[in-house]
């Protein structure tokens, strides 16, 4: 076509007159009558090469129109047709391989095409090899006498996709034809001739024809490979009518309509179907978790009506079969590709030759189709809900008692890259959790679980993940049976724990705040942040230079160390305050951290408000300081003055706006974040980005303060909810935006409240309720001290190695059982705050000890009541102190080992995350 139309136009205007009639004639022909016998000798000679009308099998208007448009829709050179797919595939296998060949066919390819290389190919002296569907290790799989390699992409059933560029320059370099089932995508949607195949085979029985009412397949080849397939083609007889050929030329019209409503309605019922309890992942490459789905990005533009649905453990193939049966809307049929929802069992172990490497569930293949999506959800509703009425009952009032549901690791990592909101809890203890955890997990410690979760995750009805240790570890299974007290209604557990999670191939992460530190690295990465090292600012320092240090932590962290002479301004204030603190543009601007990610955060905030002074993030913080022998100040007390001149805030909000708006920063108004907030389906997080001093003069109902550098730096310490919203506000327009840009920048659906904290909202605020627990004040501990009570202190490890009560036992919540109290004789829970101990005494009251208080004092307290105390400091030992990471607290106890090795993390997180990871974040183009 000569010109550059776009495929839905070009798809229109191929394999028709563009005058006369609109639609090319049906032509019923077989013979065809010549004006003499040289016109009959010149036609037989020339039909080899050229495209002439000498005999109806060879093709006639009616399937030449055809043939144009599918070369139009496939970009390729010349096409054939074949009265079905299969025939199709037959005909490509027959006319590239003989005998002595041997070909590479993807595992994953359509059932009949296995009978016909076991029959037939084996019968012609034609080896075949099947190789992984995702292509992985084909290359050691490739003969001197392979000639062809055979692909799917996506493949059947399981939908994965090889990496067709590769797959064609592999072929290339050993002299192979690269053929491809292009059947799912129909030719509208993925292009394999363009990515390198020489052969492109269809199924035109499905969306091409689009109707269920007729059979035909295409093969649609490049120049080099044309005249092989033409002959085979027409010594093999193959050829289709004219009616048959109108229809699927008529379907072709409408493609891209159908095509993209079977998309949405598939991506509907898919996240519907995610959210079910007993449904353990939905086979889609259009679906962000799905392994195939950046592949699917780079080489395809859409997706069709197919979803493969795999069941939880527990749901056996009777029962699948069942839910089969009791379906409404999905026919049970094969093929797909019509107007029609369909539905089938899947026997994936009949239908594969190599080994699965991951554990599968009961499966089912749907076809969604052209009904209304609500209607096909409501009909898998009814099916679930009669075939599984107890699970859902159980969810829907839950119990004490209620079984942990398992999901594997496969499963969870799909979960957590499709785009849905899911809580990943690790509810070790934190000390643990340090030592490695799994990238998205939030910190959720057993031992404070129902005081943070509502915080965390608010919404009831979120799916959550939790997991262990694995092994003998219970921990998990009792945070299940806590959430789901709590009225949680979608929990699941890691099976295994994240020690099945390392034996399946998946990388676990020391540390902490690591999606947030592995953000500040790919920043600094990405933007160039200029740095300063400690000896080039010292010796700068020691000249006298016109420059200045900015300590982007909050206060409390900015005394306990700081470089010489600098000024604590966390970088949430940096925005509204730099420019008071560095008023000649001249002045040199140096911001530092204790490490690096949050003076590269706070000094490319400046950067991107476009401030005039030169700009450095300090390398490697205080530690980099102190590595280098300098000499830090502790106790410091200087930081920004309070007050912000009104004349000053136009000019700095706008240039806040304009930093938000190249980061797609919505702006929402107050009657926007009502209804959000009312919104059950969606976790919604209003965050108060403003000083603690502002913060502590009042918010808005149900804001959380999260100072905004901080909200950067550990997200994952303000909420656990990934795919949630959140919406940033101030009091002036200047912080909030900037704060926003770096979450979104981090993947978070982040907005600014207009109105910041003058607006009018409506949020009530829920706590768990914590069990009632009788509270001793010290001179009633003493008391009931003398009369033989035992002593558990809850309190962090360290603050027990510091001192403690003589006699009292250290523990914390998992390991109470392992004290083997005296259930006869009265307990109290020393704690630091007294619903920490409340939820612990109910874990001692189902081991059978009932006379239990608390003391929430200090050491000093107890003191001064004539408590006798001790100090351990090898006790408990380290081993035992799992709510302690030593490694992040050692570096600034003058350890430097530890604050090379804790540097030394930092900068390797980037090496250690996945492609979907990194995916996760949105840089903007550069």
């Amino acid at each position: 076509m000569d010109k550059p139309y776009r495929s839905a136009t070009r798809l229109l205007r191929a394999g028709r007159p563009h005058r006369g009639w609109v639609n090319t004639p049906v032509t019923r022909a077989s013979t065809y009558v010549f004006d003499s016998v040289q016109a009959w000798r010149d036609t037989r000679s020339r039909r080899d090469q050229e495209r002439l009308p000498s005999y109806g099998a060879r093709g006639t208007d009616s399937t030449h129109a055809l043939e144009d448009a599918l070369v139009e829709l496939e970009e390729g050179y010349r096409a054939k047709l074949y009265p079905t797919g299969q025939a199709a595939i037959a005909t490509v296998l027959l006319a590239y391989l003989r005998a002595g060949d041997h070909v590479l066919i993807t595992d994953a390819v359509y059932e009949p095409v296995r009978r016909f290389c076991a029959e037939h190919l084996s019968r012609l002296g034609i080896a075949y090899t099947y190789y992984r569907p995702d292509g992985a290790g084909i290359e050691a799989l490739i003969r001197p006498e392979t000639r062809m390699i055979y692909a799917e992409s996506p493949g059947s059933l399981t939908y994965e996709m090889p990496d067709l560029p590769a797959l064609a320059a592999l072929a290339r370099a050993h002299e192979c034809w690269l053929a491809v089932d292009n059947t799912w995508a129909s030719g509208l949607l993925h292009k394999p001739l363009t990515l390198g195949a020489d052969i492109s085979i269809l199924a035109a029985t499905k969306y091409l024809g689009g109707h269920a009412d007729v059979m035909m397949g295409a093969v649609i080849t490049n120049s080099r490979a044309w005249n092989a397939l033409e002959r085979a083609t027409v010594d093999l007889g193959q050829t289709v009518g004219a009616d048959d050929a109108y229809l699927v030329l008529r379907g072709m019209r409408t493609l891209p309509l159908r095509m993209a409503q079977h998309a949405r309605s598939a991506l509907r019922v898919a996240d519907f179907l995610l959210a079910r309890p007993e449904v353990a992942r939905v086979l889609c490459p259009a679906l962000p978790g799905d392994a195939s789905h950046a592949l699917w990005q780079r080489d395809c533009s859409g997706a069709n009506g197919l979803l493969t649905v795999e069941f939880a453990r527990a749901v056996g193939v009777d029962a699948v079969e069942r839910l089969i049966n009791s379906l409404q809307l999905f026919g049970i049929g094969a093929s797909w590709g019509g107007f029609e929802s369909l539905v089938i069992p899947v026997n994936l172990g009949a239908a594969r030759s190599l080994p699965d490497p991951a554990p599968r569930g009961a499966m089912l293949r749907l076809h969604v189709g052209l009904e209304d999506p609500d209607d096909l959800i409501a009909d898998l509703e009814q099916a679930l809900s009669q075939l599984f009425p107890s699970s859902l009952n159980t969810m829907m009032h839950p119990t004490q008692d209620q079984p942990a549901v398992d999901v594997d690791p496969h499963t969870l990592k799909q979960w957590l890259h499709d785009g849905a909101e899911i809580a990943l809890l690790d509810v070790r203890e934190h000390g643990q959790y340090g030592e490695g955890h799994l990238f998205y997990a939030a910190p959720v410690p057993y031992s404070r679980l129902e005081v943070d979760i509502v915080r965390l995750a608010p919404r009831r009805d979120v799916r959550i993940a939790v997991y262990d240790e694995g092994g003998a570890d219970d921990t998990a299974a009792r945070a299940v049976q806590a959430l789901v007290a709590l009225g949680y209604r979608k929990v699941h557990r890691l099976a295994g724990g994240i020690a099945q999670w390392q034996r399946d191939g998946y990388a676990v992460f020391a540390g902490v705040n690591v999606p947030s530190k592995t953000f500040g690295e790919l920043a600094e990465e990405v933007f160039h942040t200029p740095r300063i090292g400690a000896r080039d600012l010292a010796e700068r320092q020691r000249r006298g230079d016109d420059l200045i240090v900015l300590d982007g932590r909050p206060f409390a962290e900015y005394q306990k160390m700081s470089i010489p002479g600098g000024i604590c301004c966390p970088n949430g204030e940096l925005a509204l305050r730099a420019h008071m603190l560095a008023s000649n543009p001249q002045t040199t601007i140096v911001v530092n951290c204790a490490g690096r990610t949050r003076s590269i955060i706070g000094a490319q905030t400046l950067i991107n408000l476009g401030v005039p002074n030169p700009v450095y993030a300090l390398e490697n913080g205080t530690q980099g300081w102190y590595l280098e022998d300098l000499q830090l100040e502790h106790g410091a007390r200087r930081r920004y003055e309070d007050g912000i001149a009104p004349q000053d805030l136009p000019a700095l909000a706008q240039r806040s706006l304009r930093l938000a708006e190249i980061h797609g920063v919505p702006m929402v108004a107050a009657g926007e974040v009502q209804a959000w907030l009312r919104d059950q389906a969606r976790s919604t997080f209003l965050c108060d980005v403003r000083s603690a001093e502002e913060y502590a003069q009042g918010s808005l109902p149900g804001a959380q303060h999260t100072p905004g550098g901080q909200l950067v730096q550990a997200t994952d310490q303000y909420l656990a909810v990934r795919g949630a919203r959140i919406v940033v506000f101030d009091a002036e327009g200047v912080r909030a935006p900037v704060v926003a840009s770096w979450l979104r920048q981090m993947g978070w659906d982040a907005s600014v409240l207009r109105e910041g904290v003058q607006a009018q909202l409506e949020n009530p605020v829920e706590k768990a309720l914590a069990p009632k627990l009788p509270l001793l004040d010290d001179a009633q501990l003493a008391a009931v001290l003398a009369q033989g009570a035992q002593l558990v202190d809850l309190r962090p490890s360290m603050r027990y190695r510091a001192s403690h009560i003589a006699g009292a036992r250290w523990s914390i919540r998992p390991r109470l059982a392992s004290l083997c109290l005296d259930a006869a004789r009265r307990v109290v829970l020393l704690a630091e705050d007294v619903a920490l101990a409340a939820w612990a005494a109910q874990d001692l009251r189902a081991l059978g000890v009932n006379d239990i208080h608390a003391n929430t004092g200090d050491p000093s307290g107890w003191s001064a009541q004539g408590i006798a105390l001790a100090s351990t400091p090898a006790e408990p030992a380290d081993a035992d102190c799992i709510d302690y990471l030593f490694f992040v607290h050692d570096r600034h106890d003058g350890n430097k080992a530890a604050a090379r090795q804790y540097l030394a993390w930092e900068t390797n997180l980037v090496k250690q995350i996945d492609e979907r990871e990194l995916a996760g974040y949105r840089f903007p183009a550069r």
